[in-house]
């Protein structure tokens, strides 16, 4: 739920953050990097999962393989053009890496909760 206020706050005030540093792209940039949020949220049962099966190996490979993954990627987009949203497209494309990996390693089912 914490989560969700916090995306819902940073989503609204992205508008001010623009008028704060006097830039359109600030509030876009903004709005963009607040996917990672569900990113994270998402890998958080099957990393809680591997930690409790003492499967550091697995945890440090995929923390490894992302941050490489969002190097990679960040400068391939610098390099064609892409300027600050290359560094945005590293940060999504690396927590799709750490998404995947994690549900590779440690599956966990997804399901809505009904009270």
């Amino acid at each position: 739920m914490t989560s969700v206020v916090f995306c819902l706050v940073l989503y609204f005030g992205a508008y001010f953050a623009g008028l704060f540093f006097n830039s359109d792209n600030v509030g876009k940039l903004i709005h963009v990097l607040l996917l990672v949020v569900p990113l994270n949220l998402l890998t958080a049962a099957s990393m809680g999962l591997m930690q409790g099966r003492l499967q550091f190996k697995d945890i440090a490979l995929i923390d490894t393989l992302s941050q490489l993954v969002i190097t990679a990627s960040s400068v391939v987009f610098a390099l064609h053009g892409y300027g600050f949203w290359s560094l945005v497209i590293g940060q999504i494309v690396g927590g799709f890496v750490v998404l995947i990996g994690s549900y590779a390693l440690a599956p966990y089912p997804l399901k809505l909760m009904r009270d």
